[in-house]
């Protein structure tokens, strides 16, 4: 079965345009980064209602985005 989801979300993954990149092995530092930017991303997104359209969630993913790369304090 695992095997099974693996190709599903490589399938969903190419069929989005989107690259899927893995950082190497026991470099903690990568990880925590990655980590952050889901614990920002979760905590900026429970802020607003849930958006109804793809093109009203792509608005929040590209304010987020405007955030993270400008205004968020570094870690």
């Amino acid at each position: 079965m695992a095997a099974s989801s693996g190709r599903v979300f490589r399938s969903r993954v190419q069929g989005l345009g989107l690259t899927h990149v893995r950082c190497q092995v026991r470099t903690w530092h990568l990880n925590a980064k990655v980590e952050r930017v889901f614990r920002d991303l979760k905590r900026w997104a429970k802020r607003y209602w849930l958006p109804l359209t793809a093109a009203a969630i792509q608005r929040r993913l590209d304010g987020y985005r405007d955030w993270h790369n400008r205004h968020r304090p570094p870690a």
